[in-house]
């Protein structure tokens, strides 16, 4: 049997793995936006990391409200809250949806010339913002895999794909998902 794997995601695990991210998240930068859903916005490993994040005074807004199956259009926006902030990261919180929301506002807001579906056919993909994951829910695996699943303009699920939808990091810490 022949096994070939592509994994540039760096993941670090285990409880509390998100307490101990300061200086990973301050080697980032110093502002970042935060991408959640409104269950996981109020979850303990939402509050962790704006914790994380206020010790190392590292400025951050949020966005609680990524739909199921985020639209473009939704991604596109929040990116430019991200650039209005002057975020220099993304993090994404919370199951499938929001961290596949979270890659494509870091697409996004590194790539202002991209407008809704042309995350799809985007040509030289690469250039991001920096993201790091945290997933609180068991099944999607978004948070080491290289595509994000978006609803288009018609609202028809498409993949994005490639070098620029992995994250830099993946935090996971299993006691966010019991």
């Amino acid at each position: 049997m022949k096994l070939d794997n592509y994994m540039p995601v760096r993941v670090l695990s285990g409880p509390g793995v998100v307490s101990d991210s300061g200086e990973l998240l301050r080697s980032l930068g110093r502002t970042c936006y935060i991408v959640t859903g409104q269950f996981s916005a109020s979850g303990k490993a939402c509050e962790d990391v704006k914790k994380v994040l206020d010790e190392q005074k590292i400025q951050y807004g949020i966005y609680t409200k990524t739909p199921s199956n985020p639209p473009t259009s939704v991604c596109c926006r929040v990116a430019g809250n991200a650039k209005d902030l002057g975020a220099k990261f993304i993090i994404g919180i919370g199951g499938g949806s929001a961290l596949d929301a979270a890659k494509a506002v870091a697409i996004f807001a590194a790539r202002p010339e991209l407008r809704n579906d042309e995350i799809f056919h985007r040509t030289n993909p690469g250039k991001r913002l920096p993201v790091v994951l945290v997933g609180t829910t068991a099944g999607t695996g978004s948070e080491v895999t290289g595509v994000s699943v978006l609803s288009d303009v018609d609202g028809h699920k498409k993949g994005v794909h490639g070098a620029d939808c992995y994250a830099d990091v993946a935090l996971c810490d299993w006691t966010y998902t019991c």
